[in-house]
């Protein structure tokens, strides 16, 4: 999709370097204005390194999907759309239902971005030496109902409560 919208430019705070030679991972960003094709897209939005580690990565995801959503608003974007659109379908798999995925295209109507984004409250936890981030169920359903009022539904699955409870 990235690749059919022409890639798309994100600015770069911070050196971004990881290698996993057994992966075949290779990330090597220097601070700056960069036009990302899809496989460099991909690698910016897995690398989470640096001191915000995993947390920061969400943030550089949503910064990457505001992104994306201008480019592809953009009406030099227009003659690619319909490619895009083609990839997305052949890619995308979702559980919404048609009236939430009517009600998420209402927000793009006047064809002006409005991304809104914020993180779960929560914490950081180590499970099994594993990283897990555990969201607050009551604070998280309420975020949610604010974010997407206007969704038939709202269900947070929250498997990790019987993590929680075990610990």
């Amino acid at each position: 999709v990235i690749d059919a919208l022409g890639g798309v430019e994100i600015d770069i705070d911070r050196p971004m370097h990881y290698d996993d030679y057994y992966g075949k991972v290779h990330i090597h960003f220097d601070p700056g204005r960069h036009q990302l094709d899809g496989k460099q897209a991909l690698n910016y939005v897995r690398y989470r390194g640096g001191p915000t580690a995993d947390l920061g990565r969400i943030k550089r995801q949503q910064a990457f999907i505001r992104a994306l959503i201008e480019k592809g608003l953009s009406p030099s974007t227009y003659p690619r759309l319909p490619q895009a659109v083609r990839e997305v379908f052949a890619h995308f798999e979702t559980d919404f239902s048609v009236s939430e995925i009517i009600a998420l295209i209402r927000g793009f109507e006047s064809l002006e971005p409005r991304v809104q984004t914020a993180s779960l409250p929560g914490e950081a936890r180590y499970i099994n030496r594993i990283s897990y981030f555990l969201p607050y169920r009551d604070k998280s359903s309420e975020l949610g109902a604010a974010f997407f009022s206007d969704l038939a539904a709202i269900e947070l699955v929250a498997s990790f409560s019987s993590i929680i409870d075990d610990q």
